[in-house]
């Protein structure tokens, strides 16, 4: 039996969309416990290498990009990762061939990309 056959079929819309269910049931794959575990046991250590490493940036012997890093994996793991903002830009194509709506949404696209780097 291929692949195809053991899938369950998924409801569709007419433009090919997935009305429900999922395209991966089962979800993300599991670390293993014993891995999950190994790398626990390496905690006390990890946070004294990112503790060093800022603090040898503070005392000038350690690179700042180091120190930066350090101090962003130590702040996402303690206070968790800040929200990330996703613009979400829609434009509805219809049997018109005019595209001017489209056409002007892109060049003002490209003018807040290229704003910044003057």
């Amino acid at each position: 039996m291929d692949e195809a056959n053991t899938k369950k079929a998924l409801r569709r819309d007419e433009r090919g969309r997935v009305v429900e269910g999922s395209l991966n049931p089962i979800g993300r794959p599991k670390t293993p416990p014993e891995l999950v575990e190994a790398f626990q046991e390496l905690t006390p250590r990890s946070v004294a290498v990112l503790d060093k490493a800022m603090q040898d940036y503070l005392e000038g012997t350690g690179d700042a990009a180091t120190a930066i890093r350090a101090a962003e994996v130590s702040l996402n793991r303690g206070w968790g990762k800040p929200a990330e903002r996703v613009a979400v830009l829609t434009h509805e194509v219809g049997p018109s061939t005019d595209d001017s709506g489209l056409v002007l949404m892109l060049q003002r696209m490209a003018g807040d990309a290229t704003e910044g780097e003057h």
